[in-house]
């Protein structure tokens, strides 16, 4: 069986590959692919070192599975072309609100994976944090909403958004402001937090819409969800400060012990972004019920954006898929 990364030099990517290796996956060979001016390039993996190939016709001969750390438009005219008997893990926004197509958070709804698909959606990574958070609580009590704050880093623009503000930083420490031309960011990152994500439709970012669409599929949710997004400058980690309310009170203790047990979730005093440098799950923490409205729990929690948020996620699904096909 052989496994591809299309997309492996970047940021995404290289983090396929890492957790590939760490998690020991069963199969014969994987391949590397990216763009042309990557090509030539090595990426060690089980210190062997791995060519990065540029994707060709004919590149998925032979090929049963392929980790996508690519861009919508990529992943489409990849999938497209390809042939038929090669599985797809998709990491972009191309798939993800497409009803054939199952947008899959191992830990919660894997069981929509009904082993015949062509391609299956990564979720994007502050959806992943949120309904990895929210999902236990639904069996707690009936919800009647959600309101999230999100705090995501640079990396989540990619390598370029990354490099954007190690430049800036070095601006900053010779006193000058740095020219923002060029930048992934609408405006200066560094010593900034910018309140929004994407293009700004009918009031809501392109992060938000994503929040609020994406967890009503996963989820079967029929409760609305009222994010707010920001880009803040952290490498990696994403933050997110959640509001739960339900339609009768909450018992704290209780809610902590339901937490507790659920996959993927771990509970700490004070969840931040340095914490989570080799995390693959959710830190939950400062859980707490509002002294007058007894219906809200609230909670901050954080994940590695490039792990769980994306690398990980993608990799425990090829996981999972090769574990049903062996019983």
């Amino acid at each position: 069986m052989k496994i591809a990364v299309i997309g492996a030099t970047g940021l995404v990517g290289r983090m396929m590959v890492k957790v590939l290796e760490e998690r020991n996956l069963d199969f014969e060979e994987l391949l590397l692919f990216a763009s042309e001016r990557s090509s030539g390039e090595t990426l060690k993996f089980h210190n062997k070192d791995i060519p990065i190939k540029e994707i060709k016709e004919g590149w998925d001969k032979e090929v049963d599975f392929a980790l996508l750390a690519v861009d919508e438009t990529i992943s489409k005219k990849i999938v497209e072309q390809s042939h038929e008997g090669i599985t797809f893990i998709d990491n972009s926004s191309a798939f993800r609100l497409d009803p054939k197509v199952p947008l899959v958070v191992p830990e919660i709804n894997f069981d929509t994976v009904k082993g015949d698909e062509k391609v299956i959606a990564n979720p994007n990574c502050s959806t992943i944090q949120l309904v990895i958070s929210i999902k236990p609580l639904m069996e707690y009590g009936e919800v009647e909403s959600v309101f999230v704050s999100t705090y995501q880093s640079v990396s989540g623009a990619g390598k370029e958004g990354v490099e954007q503000l190690f430049y800036e930083r070095e601006f900053t420490v010779l006193n000058q402001i740095p020219p923002e031309e060029d930048s992934p960011f609408p405006a200066r990152i560094v010593d900034n937090v910018i309140p929004f994500i994407g293009e700004i439709k009918e009031g809501y970012c392109k992060e938000e819409w994503k929040l609020i669409k994406e967890t009503e599929k996963i989820l079967k949710s029929n409760f609305p969800i009222f994010p707010a997004t920001a880009r803040v400058p952290v490498v990696v980690g994403h933050l997110q400060s959640v509001s739960v309310v339900f339609k009768s009170h909450v018992n704290l203790e209780e809610v902590e012990e339901i937490l507790k047990k659920s996959p993927g979730l771990k509970i700490e005093d004070s969840p931040m972004p340095m914490k989570i440098e080799k995390e693959d799950g959710v830190i939950l923490g400062r859980l707490r019920v509002h002294p007058q409205e007894k219906r809200v729990l609230q909670f901050f929690s954080v994940m590695n954006n490039l792990r769980k948020g994306a690398a990980t996620n993608a990799v425990q699904i090829l996981e999972k898929i090769l574990s049903e096909k062996k019983k």
